[in-house]
């Protein structure tokens, strides 16, 4: 009887190509990503991600709002997750957009309007892509 090793969660689904983002599809998500707000998109190899303990003190001690949101810690994965989770990738996408607020640091409608704009232009981005055969896109927020 043949024992099966057992997969890792690395090999179940494998990046589309090993050369990444092709420019074509690359110009088309900047296309899209403007229509949300974003201005540039960016990719990078995760080995450029640096992971580090203290961001999450920064939240715990320096954050009024820590322990409130779905998108803010404690709700979200600890530093050792996030490497681990970033560690089943090869590339990442950088996406960045930018908008003046004089109120930006107030609580108010208008902010979040923007913010969510942003959040659902990723979301539209990463959808793009799955459908495109990244399988493994997703958006940290």
């Amino acid at each position: 009887m043949m024992q099966n090793k057992p997969l890792k969660a690395t090999n179940l689904v494998q990046f589309k190509t090993q050369e990444g983002i092709s420019r074509d599809l690359l110009n088309r998500l900047r296309e899209k990503g403007l229509s949300h707000g974003l201005n540039d998109i960016t990719p990078f190899s995760v080995d450029k991600i640096i992971v580090a303990e203290w961001v999450h003190l920064k939240c715990r001690y320096g954050c009024k709002n820590y322990n409130s949101s779905w998108c803010c810690p404690p709700a979200t994965p600890g530093p050792e997750k996030s490497q681990k989770i970033i560690n089943e990738y090869s590339m990442a996408l950088l996406m960045a957009g930018r908008k003046n607020h004089s109120d930006f640091y107030l609580n108010n409608g208008h902010k979040r309007d923007v913010q969510v704009k942003c959040w659902k232009g990723m979301l539209s981005l990463e959808r793009m892509l799955f459908l495109e055969g990244y399988y493994k896109a997703f958006s940290l927020i």
